[in-house]
């Protein structure tokens, strides 16, 4: 019963978190956009800051209409600024399943057949921003 009592007090400060005012947080600074640089989304052509880390990690489940479903976690990309303009990048991902995906196909490689495969891909490298844009 206590578990219960809790949900509604979590929700209210999730709420209130949610709906802090556009552009700045509690503490009055400017939120900057993270420019996030994963696959399934618009990649970025900026580099993290220097001194900066960001992390980021998805997980994906295509339901493939031929063949076994594909599970893909955790889809992991550290990206730690090195200067203004290089970054250095390493990641992780496990992909259970059929094998080819459209989602992280620059990191593990496409069409690994039909059969149920489990596929671990680690990576590393660096990103350099060549032009302000």
């Amino acid at each position: 019963m206590r578990t219960l009592l809790h949900i509604p007090r979590l929700a209210l400060i999730a709420v209130a978190l949610i709906a802090q005012p556009a552009g700045r947080t509690a503490h009055g600074r400017e939120i900057q956009d993270l420019n996030a640089d994963r696959d399934a989304f618009t990649p970025t052509t900026l580099t993290v800051e220097p001194g900066h880390a960001l992390i980021e990690t998805a997980y994906t489940f295509i339901d493939n209409r031929e063949g076994p479903e594909t599970h893909s976690f955790p889809e992991l990309l550290l990206r730690k600024g090195l200067t203004k303009r290089l970054e250095l990048r390493l990641g992780a991902n496990q992909e259970i399943g059929s094998g080819g995906s459209v989602v992280t196909a620059i990191e593990t490689g496409e069409g690994m057949g039909e059969e149920v495969s489990a596929e671990t891909t680690l990576f590393y490298g660096l990103k350099a921003q060549l032009s302000d844009q």
